[in-house]
C-alpha cells in the first residue's frame, strides 16, 4: 500500500527530472538524479539507524 509520503517523493521526483530536462542550460540532469537517489539513501540510513537504537532500549 503506497502512502502520501511515497506519492509525494514520486511526483517530486517526476517534476525535478521534467524540470531539468526541459531546462537544461541552468540544471545538469545527471546531479539531478543523484540528488533523487540521495534522498532514498538517507532514508534507508535513517530507518537502520532507528532499528539499531530502538532495539536497544528498554
Amino acid at each position: 500500500m503506497y502512502s502520501l509520503g511515497t506519492l509525494t517523493r514520486m511526483a517530486g521526483a517526476v517534476l525535478a527530472t521534467v524540470i531539468a530536462v526541459r531546462y537544461p542550460e541552468y540544471f545538469h540532469l545527471p546531479s539531478v538524479i543523484f540528488g533523487l537517489v540521495t534522498m532514498y539513501v538517507v532514508i534507508m540510513i535513517d530507518y537502520a539507524y532507528l532499528q539499531v537504537f530502538k532495539k536497544s532500549q528498554p
